[in-house]
């Protein structure tokens, strides 16, 4: 929650130890390397006058609500806030639509596991909240922490630090609602924060939402409010209304936000986060013994390694935790093995990208140029923004974000040349001579990459803790980082030809399921003793039994449209142009309706072809299910569902790809574009032509009925895709379609 109040203004008490009535019970050793130090489960009434503070009347950020104690209860084990619509008036020149309440812990922390169960109400005008602050200095040099907000329809995570005000330096994440389930609001979920000197990581049910690094919250007065442990913060649990962030409020009566319990577990010692850490990397080998060998020796080599860096530096220990994080997120399994780092979640590592910049309409470039009232010392090689089309516009457009030496926060930026960005004062220029590693390591050459709710991408350099842009919409612009997070610093995001997997946007692919031998196929199905069809669904099919329904077997990589939540994600359509998407955990495919374009850009609708280190080909879903989002079966049936709820060492989820025979539907099409075709109520039409005998006929070209008329009724034909030929009276070319029935 941006705070523009004094903070000071709050009283606050200090704890440094927990009362004596907070006993620990069955889950005090959940995190192994801290103890259990807070914990509050809203059993006694009586707790929330003897452990939390209030606020009162109007705070912050231009919101609807007067917080009162009257709106905090506790009842059936919960802390109960409610916000609830009053008569308006005015508070500190502040219209006032809404009652409601901001609780505060008298208990302050630093570092540790600090965990909130709780329900929260989500719609319009609506911003529930977990967060806290320091107390050493005044917002928000002493820093912010929101384990969670909602706003915008979507979940925040965010860290905030700075020297006043009016200049916080943010890093925040975001989630829309959509990547959820659609009844997240009516479940109760567990954020959770793991905070140590090393970094900051915001999680809710286990996913990881934000991750900070500590080596670069400094204040500019070298002040770091999330090292110093004698900065203590504090637990805020509230529910605003409207306000800056909060939205339309204007259909809102009343909300409820549920609050089940609020611990915090403090490192018992200074070796706690590497602790926690290697006990998760052991429970993966614990969990997964038929894991791919070289990811186990791999993993137990990184947990031999961390554990012999105990008790060292803070230093020495924040590299070992990154080096052991590296491991965790290499082995790829489990619900804690979201890649390090925002650049990994916003915009795929070494995969090749140009960048559109949205203000210009031009492309990112890196070249050599002079304009004419240039002195030569500035003709370096520059980082420009040209107009598609211009005559330089052979100068590289393709980048690369890679990972930068070392256990550093950032990333850098390569062109596709194998020169890399940096900062030079305000410009941004490109190296003629490969920097070492210790210069890719400096914060003129580190970048992280964030993404808008519409898709747009901004690039950050760690050194200016600015943005790329230019300051005009010339057809040739040079780009500088000293730009606000604006319109004049977006970006959408273009990827070049081949991604890391080797496969092709647009180029048509089959897939030989390796477990069964069977093939990928998209089409209907009647498994024996079903009472009805399996409706366009997604099916392994054997070769053998080709005949028994020819479907569509080639699928399409296309991108999918701009604003979808992760770049690096197709969309998946058949050969004749059907959807896929992930129904739960069951693989679709949309019959005689095109999705929408929020469809597509949906997690539902979004997929990634993958190659493992045996050359496997994995179909991965960004929907998940239980942690696992790959293609694959639960069966050797001749026809077997495909789901998307498979881990990626599965077998079932294996293929390869297959380029084997076919029957070539597009080789039958004979294009008359004068012609349609349509099937309606189990009535096939050709219409636009004079039609003198209208056939039908498997794809293996079985006939399967032949009248002399434009209509014919097919309602007894099985469901599937079938070749259309219609003659015209004339002799003139015929007409050849597919069409499914």
């Amino acid at each position: 929650m941006t705070l523009k109040s004094i903070l000071a203004a709050a009283t606050f008490v200090a704890v440094t130890t927990a009362p004596s009535a907070w006993a620990a019970t069955d889950y005090a050793g959940k995190y192994p390397g801290y103890q259990l130090a807070y914990d509050e489960n809203f059993d006694d009434p009586a707790t929330l006058d003897r452990n939390f503070n209030f606020e009162n009347g109007y705070c912050r950020n231009n919101e609807n609500q007067y917080y009162r104690r009257e709106n905090a209860s506790v009842s059936n084990g919960n802390l109960v806030i409610k916000a609830e619509r009053c008569s308006q008036f005015w508070d500190g020149g502040k219209k006032m639509d809404f009652y409601s309440s901001s609780v505060k812990s008298n208990a302050r922390y630093h570092y540790g596991v600090w965990e909130t169960r709780a329900k929260i109400p989500v719609g319009s005008g609506l911003w529930p909240a977990i967060w806290g602050t320091g107390n050493t200095r005044d917002w928000p040099a002493a820093g912010e922490i929101d384990i969670l907000e909602y706003y915008n329809f979507g979940l925040h995570a965010n860290v905030a630090w700075g020297d006043t005000w009016q200049s916080p330096v943010w890093d925040a994440g975001y989630f829309g609602m959509d990547q959820f389930a659609s009844n997240f609001a009516d479940e109760y979920h567990t954020w959770r924060m793991e905070w140590d000197h090393n970094t900051i990581r915001l999680y809710v049910d286990d996913r990881l939402l934000k991750e900070t690094k500590l080596s670069r919250t400094f204040n500019s007065d070298g002040y770091n409010p999330y090292r110093d442990e004698n900065n203590g913060f504090d637990i805020w649990l509230n529910l605003a209304i409207g306000g800056d962030n909060g939205g339309d409020y204007s259909a809102l009566q009343e909300a409820y936000y549920y609050i089940d319990y609020t611990r915090v577990y403090t490192p018992e010692n200074t070796d706690a986060a590497l602790t926690l850490r290697i006990s998760r990397a052991q429970a993966l080998l614990d969990k997964y013994p038929d894991a791919a060998d070289s990811k186990r020796t791999a993993l137990q080599a990184a947990i031999a390694a961390a554990e012999s860096n105990k008790g060292k530096d803070y230093d020495t220990m924040d590299a070992a935790l990154d080096a052991l994080q590296s491991a965790i997120d290499a082995f790829g399994t489990g619900k804690d093995n979201t890649p390090a780092g925002i650049a990994a979640e916003q915009l795929p590592l070494n995969r090749e990208f140009a960048l559109l910049h949205e203000y210009s309409n031009s492309t990112l470039r890196a070249g050599w140029y002079q304009a004419s009232e240039d002195d030569d010392k500035w003709a370096k090689k520059s980082l420009l923004t040209i107009a598609d089309g211009a005559e330089e516009s052979s100068y590289p457009a393709a980048f690369t974000l890679v990972k930068a030496p070392g256990a550093v926060d950032g990333y850098n930026l390569r062109t596709a040349d194998g020169s890399y960005v940096y900062r030079d004062r305000w410009y941004l220029l490109v190296t003629e001579t490969e920097p070492s590693a210790d210069t890719r390591c400096t914060n003129d050459y580190l970048f992280t990459t964030e993404k808008d709710n519409d898709g747009y991408i901004y690039i950050k350099n760690l050194g200016s803790g600015k943005y790329f842009g230019t300051d005009n919409n010339w057809s040739w612009s040079r780009v500088y980082s000293d730009k606000e997070k604006n319109e004049r610093a977006r970006f959408l995001v273009k990827y070049i030809a081949d991604d890391a997997s080797g496969f092709n946007a647009g180029q048509k692919y089959a897939f030989e399921h390796k477990a069964t031998g069977h093939l990928l196929t998209a089409g209907w199905h009647q498994l024996e003793g079903e009472t009805e069809a399996i409706k366009d669904i997604l099916l392994t099919a054997k070769n053998e039994k080709l005949d028994d329904a020819a479907y569509a077997r080639r699928f399409i990589f296309v991108d999918a449209p701009s604003g979808a939540e992760d770049d690096s994600y197709y969309n998946v359509r058949t050969e004749f142009g059907d959807y896929l998407y992930c129904d739960t955990w069951l693989v679709k495919l949309t019959h005689e309706t095109t999705p929408s374009a929020a469809d597509l850009r949906s997690s539902a609708y979004l997929f990634r072809p993958e190659k493992n280190a045996n050359g496997d080909v994995l179909i991965r879903s960004h929907h998940s299910w239980d942690g696992n989002n790959y293609f694959g079966t639960d069966d050797t049936w001749s026809w077997a569902r495909v789901f998307g709820n498979k881990a990626p060492e599965h077998p079932n989820s294996l293929f390869a790809l297959y380029d084997g025979p076919i029957t070539a539907v597009n080789a039958v099409e004979s294009a008359r574009a004068e012609a349609t075709v349509a099937v309606s109520a189990g009535v096939l039409t050709i219409s636009g032509m004079d039609v003198q005998t209208l056939r039908v006929y498997t794809l293996t070209g079985v006939p399967a009925l032949s009248v002399h008329a434009a209509t014919a009724n097919v309602s007894a034909l099985p469901r599937g895709i079938y070749i259309v030929e219609a003659l015209s009276a004339d002799g003139t070319q015929p007409l050849r379609r597919t069409v499914r029935l």
